[in-house]
């Protein structure tokens, strides 16, 4: 899969859910983090 800067609205939902799911994983991996601090 090639990136081209070509405006194809398919892409953009899934650019979205790309980007909701790469902050909902960081904000569980700090979520995790802070937890796993806490313990200490």
């Amino acid at each position: 899969m090639s990136t081209v800067a070509v405006p194809v609205p398919e892409s953009e939902p899934l650019a979205m859910l790309g980007l909701v799911t790469v902050i909902g994983f960081g904000t569980g991996l700090q979520r995790k983090l802070a937890k796993n601090s806490q313990k200490k």
